[in-house]
């Protein structure tokens, strides 16, 4: 046991040593904590862990890293605050709004794409539902614009400026895999 140990000491700790039940030579056996991680991870990362593990001169183990994402609780705080800010600058008095050089339908369209990737983020899974849910609330705002008497007028195009800026976000957080399928 004294010999055994003794080979053992330019070794990591975390490896076992066990003897060979065949030829009684020592075997190094990786921990449990390894074993279990490298069968939840896809092939391409066991594959890249494998060639590390044939690597002699690597004592380091290969792990994939996890991506950075802020908190729910600040997306969702975000989230949240750009569709109130979104329904403020829809529902407010024309004489209160800031004046703003920019066609009425770009505003819709960034206005739209803004509140939607912010939703995105705070529930990336949901691409469809949040897409609904921003619509819905778009055609809300212009029926409310319609009814109210603070020199708002709501408008058919408004709508359609809105859902272009809806599909936009769609298409700008799938080509950056912001939202992900289930």
């Amino acid at each position: 046991a004294l010999i055994r140990r003794i080979r053992s000491l330019g070794r990591p700790f975390s490896a076992s040593n066990r003897l060979n039940a065949s030829n009684g030579e020592e075997v190094n056996t990786p921990p449990k904590s390894q074993i279990t991680a490298s069968t939840a991870m896809n092939s391409t990362a066991r594959s890249e862990m494998r060639a590390d593990a044939r690597d002699a001169a690597a004592d380091v183990q290969a792990r994939r890293m996890a991506s950075f994402r802020s908190p729910f609780a600040a997306r969702l705080a975000a989230a949240v605050l750009c569709g109130l800010l979104v329904l403020y600058l829809s529902l407010a008095p024309a004489a209160v709004l800031p004046k703003i050089d920019l066609w009425d339908k770009a505003e819709h369209a960034i206005a739209y794409t803004a509140l939607t990737l912010a939703w995105l983020l705070a529930f990336p899974r949901r691409p469809v539902e949040i897409a609904g849910g921003v619509l819905a609330l778009g055609i809300g705002v212009e029926l409310a614009q319609a009814t109210m008497h603070f020199g708002r007028i709501g408008h058919i195009y408004d709508v359609v400026a809105n859902a272009v800026g809806v599909v936009a976000a769609l298409a700008l957080a799938r080509l950056t895999r912001l939202s992900r399928t289930r």
